[in-house]
């Protein structure tokens, strides 16, 4: 993208558009520039480039190549497959709840080798609001026609899945490789640092 947009790639570039962004996705806002789901593609880059002081650079054609480049970078955990098929073999549903847009989280998740297992993928585009507000998950009950007492979210980050898995009364693993000490009011109700673990916790569930 930098070299057909004419920038120099440096880390303060990647670091600050990776600070706009997570800010806009997660909160709706950057430095109390309130932002709304559709605009936020087109005005990361704006932001991006006032900041950086680069000129002359437009910032749909800056999202559009962003989003190309983006939808072919998929690294899947190396156990996500095995995982994600014993669930599936044990018919046990499996849906993805995702802060971004439709057309680029979409093909992320279903071209990858275990994308033919997920039963229902919910972008935060879809229902107007982004993780932590529970909204996305609670679409996803509705759509599987299950209560929260028969769900379990998984995921990496304590405020995008655990706390919102709270505040919808759903039980919640928190996904921790690098073992990192949670120093949050978060709590998990369990934690792993290898997703291969999720089949215990899934197993004494289901019990």
């Amino acid at each position: 993208m930098c070299n057909k947009l004419n920038i120099i790639p440096s880390f303060d570039l990647f670091s600050t558009f990776s600070k706009i962004d997570h800010s806009l996705w997660e909160t709706g806002s950057y430095n109390d520039i309130q932002v709304t789901n559709k605009d936020i593609p087109i005005f990361r880059f704006k932001l991006l480039f006032e900041i950086c002081e680069i000129d002359s650079i437009d910032s749909a054609l800056a999202n559009k190549l962003y989003m190309e480049g983006f939808k072919q970078a998929v690294f899947p955990l190396e156990s996500s497959h095995k995982i994600v098929k014993y669930l599936y073999d044990n018919e046990i549903i499996v849906c993805v709840a995702t802060n971004g847009l439709v057309d680029l989280q979409y093909p992320r998740i279903i071209n990858t080798s275990f994308g033919k297992y997920i039963t229902r993928i919910v972008a935060s585009e879809e229902v107007s609001v982004n993780k932590p507000n529970p909204k996305i998950f609670k679409s996803i009950l509705r759509y599987t026609n299950l209560n929260a007492t028969e769900a379990l979210v998984v995921g990496d980050s304590l405020t995008n899945d655990i706390l919102v898995a709270k505040n919808a009364n759903i039980k919640s693993v928190w996904y921790n490789p690098n073992q990192n000490i949670n120093d949050s009011n978060i709590i998990p109700d369990y934690e792993i640092s290898n997703m291969i673990k999720l089949k215990e916790i899934v197993n004494k569930k289901i019990r």
